[in-house]
């Protein structure tokens, strides 16, 4: 069954919001049991913590699945020079990829530090 969209606080100032994530597996299959996988899910989750213009204010991890509550500032502009430290940090000192970015996929990039679904996206990939 397809999940339910997720519902976006906009405009609204800084936003909390309650996530969490379920593996998909067959019955009895814990893979966030070990403490080996929580490092890992908790270390993803300090690195995407310091991209995103969120704070994180509480976890939990379990054996087949974690929450977080974590809460979104409110959109602003960062300067070009933010933005550029930040795509380092995300994609490497060595990558050229945002070199070539014009004024349109900067502010793409800027909107996307401030997006709940675009943290989701990076924070469950990497993991996977």
């Amino acid at each position: 069954m397809a999940r339910f969209g997720r519902i976006k606080a906009v405009d609204s100032g800084d936003v909390f919001y309650h996530l969490y994530s379920r593996a998909a597996g067959v019955s009895g299959y814990y893979p966030l049991a070990s403490e080996d996988s929580q490092r890992q899910l908790h270390n993803k989750l300090k690195f995407y913590a310091g991209i995103y213009r969120m704070k994180v204010a509480g976890f939990s991890f379990m054996g087949n699945h974690y929450h977080l509550v974590v809460e979104f500032e409110e959109f602003q502009e960062l300067s070009r020079d933010e933005l550029r430290r930040i795509a380092i940090k995300l994609y490497g000192k060595n990558s050229k990829v945002f070199v070539l970015w014009d004024a349109r996929l900067w502010e793409r990039f800027n909107r996307r530090l401030f997006d709940v679904s675009e943290f989701m996206r990076n924070f469950q990939g990497d993991f996977a």
